[in-house]
């Protein structure tokens, strides 16, 4: 018998609490994240998804149109000099143009594209010859190996500035067709703004690293293992809910170690 995934859970309980007036920008995020990571997972295909990123980009508008408002003066700088009004804290924005290039922002370009759930396996670059038309692509696009491994946040500013016009371009020539998708990032604290999809592979790589090892307790023989699943659940729903930063930071490192 074959089976299907249905609409995330954390967007169906956000419907419900729009329903009860209960909904707020908190629950909004979490069913953001819940779909974002079903769509990352190939759980639901791009039209489902994009019916629901339809949905949710409404709700984004309606809940974020005060913290954009102008009236909004007093600024602080965030830690790369960006000035940020204080209405925007907890802001989230709609992305429309979000690469499929996993933890692209805070990875090299190179290994992020590698390491893509999306272009990998189209790229076959386990291969010799997709990891040659890898570099072919990004040769195409006018970015060198030296500029693609370095970190992506240290990239030439003109070749960034017009990445996503030469991934339209050249993207379909190497089977790449759909390397965009809606998404949404949300502004927290002192930070720059945090994309959905940055958060959902933080949070599945602390889950996984903490169900590893309370596997592996248990198979030793310890009696920590579901205390170590525990901790890592905690510290997964902490990241869910932005409270502790530093476990962003953490679980996009650990993310990076699992590939």
């Amino acid at each position: 018998h074959g089976s299907y995934f249905g609409q995330a859970a954390t967007a169906t309980l956000y419907e419900l609490c729009t329903q009860l007036t209960k909904d707020n920008n908190d629950l909004l995020w979490l069913a953001i994240l819940g779909s974002t990571d079903q769509y990352l997972a190939g759980r639901v295909d791009r039209d489902t998804y994009r019916q629901m990123a339809t949905y949710l980009s409404h709700e984004v508008d309606n809940k974020n149109k005060d913290a954009a408002s102008e009236d909004a003066r007093d600024v602080f700088a965030a830690e790369d000099g960006t000035v940020v009004k204080v209405a925007e804290t907890g802001r989230i924005s709609a992305e429309k143009q979000e690469l499929r290039f996993m933890l692209y922002r805070h990875w090299s370009l190179y290994e992020s594209i590698y390491h893509s759930e999306y272009a990998c396996p189209r790229l076959g670059v386990w291969t010799t010859q997709g990891k040659a038309q890898m570099e072919e692509f990004l040769a195409k696009m006018g970015i060198s190996l030296t500029q693609s491994r370095q970190k992506f946040s240290f990239m030439s500013p003109s070749l960034v500035a017009r990445l996503r016009d030469q991934c339209r371009a050249y993207g379909p020539e190497y089977n790449l067709p759909e390397l965009f998708y809606t998404s949404f990032s949300r502004t927290y604290g002192y930070r720059q703004p945090i994309a959905a999809s940055d958060v959902v592979c933080a949070v599945n790589a602390l889950l996984e690293v903490g169900s590893k090892a309370s596997a592996t307790a248990a198979a030793n023989g310890g009696d920590n293992g579901a205390s170590n699943f525990v901790h890592a659940f905690n510290d997964a729903m902490d990241c869910l809910t932005l409270k502790r930063t530093g476990l962003l930071t953490r679980g996009i490192q650990l993310s990076k170690n699992l590939q």
